[in-house]
């Protein structure tokens, strides 16, 4: 479930929250209803996301973040367990960005120029990287979905994947065009695309946690190989990308009793495919079964089945 704050939502369907008080009883209104997990959101303001977040961890829930108008060393040491989208949602990198309100256009656009400046491996991200190993904070920097934004031309799914979508023709109707941001421009872009890819190792080597996440709005779910492939592109071993997106997903989700690895008493939910992953990223593609629950399922037979039937 999603956590904004008191100005207009970033999405219209999200409710406003004026402080820590109403953000607690809109957790516990969702927990109560099966979620499992909070994401504080854009406007999300530290007074707001303390409410949400001690009310997440009294009901042992997740606390994911794409934050805007609060920092990401702000959320950290209130709890906060996973960044989405990794230094794009970190503002604690841009000069003059305070924690009170998230003027998300100016915001963003400032975000987009500052990582095209920035060095990966300099001070100000190192700090940074510093407050969240402190706190034990995965990373999910969904590195493919930045290659696919506004002024590199989209790379469309293939036939295979658009067969599954119940409006195959839509897939491009969220492209932001490259204009749309001041300033910001293919090259501007080319460089924080860089930027981003060489944070997530730098955490990576760092000692933290990475995740492997697609924020994918062309085809639900087909996006979880391509971001395992650019990952392994971005500098990663195929078997750090592997663990990405099993055990540590798993754990970073609070699931890893139960799923995320091949051991006794936890449940059998795995792929099994037709070549050495750990080697080759692009072999998790070559799928011969999907055993759910113990049960395995022909790949194909499933694909045939979901046909024109994923809403877009």
């Amino acid at each position: 479930m999603y956590i904004e704050g008191p100005k207009d939502p970033y999405f219209s369907t999200l409710p406003r929250l004026d402080d820590g008080a109403a953000a607690a009883r809109e957790v516990a209104y969702w927990a109560g209803r099966g979620a499992t997990s909070i994401k504080l959101y854009f406007d999300a303001t530290p007074d707001v996301a303390a409410g949400a977040i001690a009310e997440a961890k009294k009901r042992h829930m997740g606390i994911a973040g794409h934050l805007c108008a609060m920092h990401v060393e702000t959320a950290a040491r209130m709890g906060l367990e996973t960044l989405e989208h990794g230094v794009l949602a970190a503002y604690d990198l841009v000069p003059g960005a305070d924690e009170k309100s998230c003027p998300s256009t100016q915001r963003q656009g400032d975000m987009l120029a500052r990582m095209a400046t920035l060095d990966a491996n300099g001070p100000e991200v190192a700090a940074l990287f510093k407050t969240l190993l402190e706190h034990k904070i995965a990373i999910d920097p969904t590195l493919a979905s930045r290659q696919q934004y506004m002024c590199n031309p989209i790379v469309a799914p293939p036939p295979r994947e658009l067969a599954l979508l119940s409006r195959p023709g839509g897939v491009t109707e969220s492209h932001i065009p490259c204009g749309h941001f001041a300033g910001y421009n293919a090259e501007v872009e080319k460089r924080g695309i860089a930027f981003q890819a060489a944070t997530a190792v730098r955490y990576k080597r760092m000692g933290g946690t990475l995740l492997v996440g697609t924020d994918q709005w062309l085809v639900p779910g087909a996006g979880g190989p391509r971001e395992m492939e650019t990952m392994v592109a971005a500098g990663l071993t195929p078997v750090e990308v592997l663990q990405a997106a099993t055990i540590d997903g798993a754990t970073a989700i609070h699931r890893g009793d139960t799923v995320g690895s091949l051991e006794v008493r936890k449940r059998a939910d795995f792929l099994l495919v037709d070549g050495r992953p750990d080697e080759r990223i692009s072999d998790i593609r070559k799928l011969s079964a999907v055993f759910k629950d113990g049960i395995g399922y022909d790949p194909q037979k499933l694909y045939d089945d979901a046909k024109g039937k994923i809403v877009n």
